[in-house]
């Protein structure tokens, strides 16, 4: 009962990950061709921090969805499927950190310039609001992974004898 409860969870996390995914894909892509190439977002955006939060979500998605596909069919009680999702998922977790957090640089660096008014009076329908939501979007994504990456090493150290209580199992 306790592997179809760990299975079940694993699928809705990943179900999870994936819509945050495209919240954030979605929300922070619209802004990015909604306030087109002006000047003002290029030298905002110099160093790709927009492009970067939309690769560390597309790369997180197909990891939701090789994570979704891996637990229907019971492969993470594999310990090398465990070993290998736990590092992926630890990586993904890394680089969303990272992502979100120049993304979060760059949004503090529209409103604090204000900026946000100059976009809204440029552009159709980019707002700063939209990056908020992708920001926050990724941040939930970000702890989704944190638990999902959990749940694989937890299911790793039980399958290869290592307890978290007794590590005396490590020297036979």
């Amino acid at each position: 009962m306790a592997n179809a409860a760990k299975r079940a969870s694993l699928v809705i996390m990943a179900i999870s990950e994936m819509v945050t995914f495209v919240v954030t894909i979605g929300t922070v892509a619209f802004f990015i061709s909604e306030a087109g190439d002006t000047d003002l977002t290029l030298d905002i955006g110099f160093y790709g921090r927009e492009e970067f939060v939309l690769f560390a979500s597309a790369v997180g998605f197909f990891v939701a969805l090789f994570s979704m596909i891996v637990a229907i069919l019971g492969a993470q009680e594999n310990s090398h499927w465990a070993a290998t999702m736990a590092t992926l998922h630890a990586f993904g977790a890394l680089v969303l950190l990272v992502s979100a957090s120049l993304l979060a640089k760059t949004t503090m660096t529209y409103d604090s310039k204000d900026l946000c008014k100059q976009i809204k009076k440029d552009s159709n329908d980019a707002r700063c609001y939209q990056l908020i939501i992708g920001l926050s979007f990724a941040f939930v994504s970000m702890v989704l992974f944190i638990g999902d990456t959990t749940i694989y090493v937890v299911t790793l150290a039980q399958h290869t004898g290592i307890s978290f209580v007794n590590m005396d199992n490590l020297s036979s």
